[in-house]
């Protein structure tokens, strides 16, 4: 699953699926944790937690190959968590 901070991201986390969490102006290590399957790839926007600017699209600024790289370790990283569980 790759998306914003929303449901079906979270939604993956809690089913230990592979995910990628993408964030704009928003501070990643406040709404996500991050694990073998679960990575977050933030927007090159500086981040302030307590006046978050909510004209601020950054998140259009992250690199798309940077979610390329991040989902094709996950898929390994998922296979192997898969044959460790058989």
């Amino acid at each position: 699953m790759i998306g914003g901070d929303s449901g079906p991201t979270h939604f993956a986390w809690a089913l230990n699926r592979p995910s990628i969490t993408l964030f704009g102006p928003t501070p990643a290590r406040r709404n996500t944790l991050e694990g073998a399957l679960n990575k977050t790839i933030s927007s090159p926007s500086s981040v302030d937690p307590m006046h978050l600017n909510r004209n601020d699209f950054s998140i259009a600024e992250i690199d798309p190959e940077e979610i390329v790289q991040v989902g094709r370790e996950l898929l390994v990283s998922d296979k192997a968590v898969s044959k460790e569980g058989n």
